[in-house]
């Protein structure tokens, strides 16, 4: 098989400490030896909160398995139906995986919005200031008391534009 199908994984039935892992034993139950491959697309425990996220599969014998997938509790759709899923070529896997991985590798700079993913700050929305021996010191503001704290890029997921970008486009 040349090509791959697109599949809308449930995230609320997958174990958060070993996310592929637990995706990969999923579909190997379903598919068995004949799951050729999976590619994933930025996959991670701070994806776990969202409802779902997508990957692709490569197997033999897709139609064999049409009803173990609708039955299955981590599959909660493929892309264009079950029945006439939509083919995407090694080219089109290989191209947006690229893609999704170049910008999750995105390096933080002074400015950077972020979400704190896991300690007493999680879930809290703070903004690079720099980069500090292998540590980002990100600014905070509770109500009317602004702090800082280093913190590991692990604990940080970038989420908005550079602030001071947008600050430098109003001068």
């Amino acid at each position: 098989m040349d090509y791959w199908i697109c599949v809308d994984v449930n995230n609320r039935y997958i174990n958060e400490k070993n996310i592929e892992g637990s995706i990969r034993k999923e579909l190997g139950d379903i598919f068995g030896k004949d799951l050729l491959d999976i590619a994933f697309i930025n996959i991670s425990s701070d994806n776990v909160d969202l409802d779902n996220s997508y990957i692709f599969i490569k197997c033999n014998n897709y139609d064999n398995y049409i009803e173990k997938l609708i039955e299955s509790r981590i599959v909660f759709d493929v892309l264009g139906g079950y029945k006439s899923p939509d083919i995407i070529s090694n080219k089109e896997v290989k191209s947006f995986t690229f893609s999704v991985q170049k910008t999750t590798e995105k390096q933080l700079k002074s400015g950077d919005v972020v979400l704190i993913r896991s300690g007493y700050l999680k879930n809290i929305y703070g903004v690079i200031i720099k980069n500090v021996e292998k540590k980002y010191e990100v600014l905070f503001k509770l109500y009317t008391h602004c702090f800082t704290r280093k913190m590991k890029k692990e604990n940080l997921k970038y989420v908005g534009e550079n602030i001071f970008d947008k600050i430098s486009d109003l001068i």
